[in-house]
């Protein structure tokens, strides 16, 4: 088994509007972003790491340099892990109509509609396949090795009980993953396939780190609400 410690990112500007967010838009992390990976590298430093992986996305190797600078290793970026390619969304002003349009795709991915897709973008088994790949590339030839992945919490989400069955799918739903919160999981190596150890712990952030923002937004502070 491989201790998986997925980290999801620190918070960037997309956070706070609500933009989509797979390729076109990339930001670098906030001010209080930066301190968050901060404190999330003081968390890991006395942890032994043996890898450090990444999504190419700016939030994400960034968040990734922070925990992988104190042990002395490089941050293998891999375009599998980008976040969910939500295809003309990204492309469009933030609304209220879209963001429903994105709660009710990724629900149905975990109610049993796998194949309903974004528009111009990817349906569940096209985000499945990216991500095992990832994840088999990760853990080829590491048994018994500490990992640290930073990524998306979209994706994360809604792959999670995937690698975890055992999950309790209700946890899923409506998650809402926090900047920099960490998800610990036991991971074998050939089946890829384990248990989820803790979800979106993010005790370890303070003071103004601590002043978490909503991924998901409020529809009605969104515009198009009717």
């Amino acid at each position: 088994m491989n201790r998986l410690y997925f980290v999801r990112h620190a918070e960037n500007v997309a956070n706070l509007t609500k933009e989509f967010s797979y390729r076109q838009v990339d930001y670098s992390l906030t001010e209080k972003g930066v301190l968050q990976a901060q404190q999330t590298a003081d968390y890991f430093q006395n942890i032994t790491l043996d890898a450090v992986y990444a999504s190419p996305l700016k939030r994400a190797v960034e968040t990734a340099q922070f925990i992988a600078a104190p042990h002395h290793l490089p941050v293998t970026i891999r375009e599998n892990f980008r976040e969910i390619n939500c295809g003309r969304l990204e492309r469009e002003p933030v609304s209220a109509k879209n963001w429903a349009l994105y709660m009710d795709i990724t629900a149905d991915w975990l109610d049993g509609q796998p194949e309903r897709a974004f528009p111009d973008g990817e349906n569940f088994p096209a985000l499945w396949t990216r991500i095992r790949a990832g994840f088999a590339e990760m853990c080829a030839d590491r048994d018994h090795q500490n990992l640290v992945l930073v990524g998306h919490g979209g994706w994360f989400v809604a792959t999670l009980n995937q690698f975890c069955p055992a999950a309790d799918i209700n946890l899923l739903r409506g998650a809402d993953a926090v900047n920099c919160s960490i998800t610990e999981m036991l991971i074998e190596p050939h089946t890829l396939t384990g248990d989820l150890v803790r979800w979106n712990d993010h005790t370890h952030l303070h003071g103004d780190a601590a002043q978490i923002v909503r991924g998901w937004p409020q529809l009605d502070q969104l515009p198009d609400v009717t």
